[in-house]
């Protein structure tokens, strides 16, 4: 069993439970402030290594699309990051691909949803970006999905 442990209002708490609630990954939530996710033998303090640690295979993204997720966590409001992922995405949309690398939601899908669900917090609008504001619907649709308290 993985237990899961960290504040309720941390990003980095919400991305671990938004990943193993919508792969289907049982895990026990626990007490503490900090994060802490104990699995298989394992322990992990870093939200990315542990998305990409225990994401199941088919989950795992492309490294570019992983790589943008974590330039867009520690740069909220690069601007250009929320075109980049637009553009990627409506043209995906065109192929039948509603997410970042699959038909489903990888570990960069769940790398950028936190950061683009408060992009107003960092003086973004997503009025812009019709294709990410779909792409966010999408994933909130998915079953399974926990909103971010």
């Amino acid at each position: 069993m993985i237990a899961l442990a960290g504040s309720p209002l941390s990003r980095e708490t919400y991305r671990i439970r938004l990943l193993f609630d919508l792969a289907g990954m049982a895990y026990e939530q626990k007490d503490g402030p900090d994060l802490v996710i104990l699995a298989e033998g394992d322990r992990f303090e870093d939200a990315w290594r542990a998305l990409s640690r225990l994401a199941p295979p088919d989950w795992q993204a492309d490294g570019r699309w992983f790589a943008i997720a974590r330039r867009l966590a520690a740069s909220p409001a690069e601007t250009a990051l929320f075109r980049e992922l637009d553009q990627h995405l409506w043209f995906g949309e065109r192929e039948g691909q509603p997410f970042l690398g699959s038909e489903h939601p990888t570990v960069a899908d769940i790398g950028c949803f936190p950061e683009v669900m408060m992009s107003d917090q960092a003086g973004v609008s997503l009025l812009p970006y019709p294709a990410l504001r779909r792409w966010a619907d999408r994933l909130r649709g998915l079953p399974g999905f926990t909103g971010f308290p």
